[in-house]
C-alpha cells in the first residue's frame, strides 16, 4: 500500500493544501487544485493508497469551513473507492504536563 503523509500544521492557504495533496498523492499535472478535482482524482485511484493527515486542527484554524469540506471529500472517497483510505492523526496532549 502506498502511504501519503501531509502535515497540516505547515499549510497556510488553500493553494498550500492543494500543492501538498498533489505532491503527496502524486496527482496528475492537470489536477485542478480544488475539491471537485480532488474527488475526481481519488475516484480514479487504482493503487491502494493511504493518506495520513497530521495535525488537522491546524488546518481547521487556517482554512475554517474549507477544512471540513476537505474531510467530507476524503470520507466520501474512502467510502466509494476501495483503493483509498485516510487516517487522521491528532496532536497528542503533552504527557505529564
Amino acid at each position: 500500500m502506498r502511504r501519503a503523509n501531509i502535515d497540516c500544521a505547515g499549510i497556510g492557504s488553500r493553494q498550500d493544501l492543494h500543492a501538498a495533496l498533489k505532491e503527496a498523492l502524486d496527482l496528475p499535472e492537470y489536477y485542478g487544485n480544488n475539491l471537485d478535482a480532488l474527488a475526481d482524482c481519488l475516484s480514479d485511484l487504482f493503487e491502494d493508497t493511504c493518506l495520513i493527515l497530521r495535525h488537522p486542527e491546524s488546518l481547521r484554524k487556517t482554512l475554517g469551513d474549507y477544512a471540513d469540506a476537505l474531510l467530507h471529500v476524503l470520507h466520501r472517497a474512502a467510502r466509494d473507492n476501495r483503493h483509498f483510505v485516510f487516517l487522521i492523526v491528532e496532536d497528542a496532549p503533552n504527557a505529564g504536563n
